[in-house]
Parts: C-alpha cells; structure tokens; sequence
C-alpha cells in the first residue's frame, strides 16, 4: 500500500484522492478481522500506512450564501419532485441522473469556480456544509441536526459546521446586549441591598 501511495504521488495524483482509494482496501481488512479471516498482526501492518493530507486540511469551508438560494427557489421545476418523477433535482419534469454534472455547467455560467481541489470553488457537497449551517443558524437543536444529517458524532457535526463573520458578529452583538442588561439591572440589586 505504501508503494500504491507513491507511485499514485509520482502520477500526480493528488493526496486526498489517494487516501480515499488507500482507505477501500483498509476497509476490506477490517471487515476480514472482525470475520475472523485474518488474525490482528495482518491489521497491524496495514495499520502502519498512514494517510498523506494532514488531518483537517481536507475540510471544505464553502457554504452557499442566501442569494444563491434565492436564485434556486425561483427556479422550481429544478427543485421540486412533481408527480410523475419523484427525483430531487429535474429539469424539464425529468429526474438529473448526475446533477454534479449540471451544477458544474451552473457554477460556470454563474462564474463561480468549480472543483474540489481549486481554491475558492464549490462542489455538489458542498450542500452539505450549506444546510448544516444554516440548520444550526436558526437555532434547530443540534442533536436533531445530526439526526437528520446522519452525523453520529459531534466532530462530524463539527466539520460540517461553518462559524462565518455574520456569526462573529451575532456573538459579540449578544454579548454587548448582555452587558446592557446587567448594567440596567445594577441600580435595582444596590436600591435591594440599601433597603435591606
């Protein structure tokens, strides 16, 4: 596997997509072990081949903002299931059978760069990111989050969770707030102790 890694390197293949093909066969050995067809010396040495992205540099950041979500309400046939087909995405009441594809063509006539690997791009996971956010900004409990996501632990829900300036700005806005309502309480809680 080792080998596979280097000479996927020297192809040009770039880190990430060789992690995820080293991470098939890993698979295959750790359902082998826990069917008893190989013993724990077998997983060990397999163990040994570590990934090449260092992690978290992996994590995508991009989430749609809600111009864009805008732009694809207004378009329902695109969005909507209708009667006689009951994919997610149509075009002209047909099911996409890659919408990858069409958002790729969308991102370039929209001039938003497209791709996993350029920076600054977008990809159909993307979504992903998008709804997670936007869940949590509008304050649905983060365990149903997860629910619906299907994120089982909390890193998960961590990566698919962007804070973004807006929500800077929301958590120094609650704060000042705070601090006004203790200020304005302040001259009640003294009047209290001077009574007393």
């Amino acid at each position: 596997m080792e080998n596979c890694q280097q000479n996927s390197l020297k192809k040009g293949m770039a880190t990430a997509t060789i992690d995820h093909e080293i991470e098939k066969p890993r698979t295959m050995i750790n359902k082998a072990y826990a069917n008893d067809m190989i013993s724990d010396e077998t997983v060990k040495t397999f163990k040994k081949v570590k990934k090449l992205t260092k992690k978290g540099s992996d994590i995508r950041d991009r989430i749609l903002s809600n111009e864009l979500y805008k732009i694809l309400r207004a378009l329902p046939s695109c969005i909507q299931k209708t009667d006689s087909d009951q994919h997610v995405f149509q075009y002209k009441g047909s099911g996409m059978k890659k919408a990858d594809r069409n958002l790729k063509t969308a991102c370039k006539d929209a001039g938003i760069k497209y791709g996993r690997f350029t920076k600054g791009s977008f990809v159909f996971h993307d979504l992903r990111h998008t709804f997670n956010t936007n869940m949590r900004k509008a304050l649905v409990s983060e365990s149903v989050i997860m629910e619906i996501t299907g994120h089982s632990t909390r890193e998960m829900f961590n990566r698919y969770n962007n804070i973004d300036d807006d929500d800077k700005r929301n958590a120094v806005n609650q704060l000042e707030q705070f601090f006004s309502n203790v200020t304005q309480m302040l001259p009640q809680t003294e009047q209290i102790s001077k009574s007393e």
